[in-house]
């Protein structure tokens, strides 16, 4: 009598578990797999935020067979609504790890190639100190107009510097950037010394860029001298991609 009860007992407590079954254990068939959505559309067993990640797992698939890279189900078929809820929580928590490992990696990089910036702007300082326009002139053969600048570079290595390349950066006081001007220069700059140089930059009144370094005045500019490469007389250099 005491193991009827107990089989009774037990029989009791599977048919209660499986009255407390959920829409996550509902299994995805070849059958119901274009339909399941609808099925389920309307239930509370899942949390909003459950409920976005199937979205987003419809999106992302719809996207995905669209662009031709496969045919992938939006419910695969085998698994539960739980466990493709469960992969794609996985899935995501992967893909934010990588991209905080790559995020890691660049501001490395970026921050390793500051300071080398740096050592270089401490071997060489390239110093806007005087901006204006020029005006095109057809009678005289000026056929461009032009914004003018009056540039000071000076070598505070020990080595003298055979040429040199970089981009001057115009940013307004609150560091919004109002437009970049490629630099290089290849004359002999001996060591200790400096000289000042007249640079022309192309005007297009069309670009916003132009204008703004046109009319914005140097007080009112905060310049950077973001050197790439230096080269020296004796054959080495300092480089953002490679140093000896």
């Amino acid at each position: 009598m005491t193991k009827i009860k107990e089989l009774a007992y037990i029989a009791c407590c599977l048919i209660l578990l499986g009255g407390c079954s959920t829409v996550k254990d509902k299994l995805i068939t070849e059958k119901n797999k274009d339909t399941i959505l609808e099925e389920i559309k309307d239930t509370r067993d899942l949390t909003v935020e459950e409920v976005r990640i199937l979205m987003g797992r419809i999106f992302r698939v719809g996207m995905s067979n669209a662009f031709g890279k496969g045919k992938e189900d939006s419910f695969p078929v085998g698994k539960t609504i739980g466990e493709v809820i469960a992969d794609e929580r996985k899935s995501a928590a992967e893909a934010a790890k990588k991209e905080e490992e790559e995020k890691v990696r660049r501001e490395k990089a970026a921050a390793e190639d500051e300071a080398l910036r740096q050592n270089m702007r401490n071997s060489l300082s390239v110093t806007v100190y005087e901006k204006g326009f020029r005006d095109s002139d057809w009678q005289n053969g000026i056929y461009k107009d032009v914004i003018t600048l009056k540039v000071a570079y000076e070598n505070h290595s020990n080595k003298d510097i055979r040429g040199f390349k970089g981009t001057v950066v115009f940013n307004d006081l609150f560091g919004k950037l109002i437009a970049k001007s490629n630099l290089q220069e290849d004359e002999i700059l001996p060591a200790g010394k400096a000289k000042k140089v007249a640079l022309t930059i192309d005007y297009n009144q069309f670009l916003d860029t132009d204008t703004r370094l046109k009319t914005t005045e140097l007080k009112n500019m905060n310049i950077t001298w973001e050197p790439d490469t230096i080269l020296f007389t004796d054959g080495t250099n300092i480089s953002v991609h490679s140093s000896e």
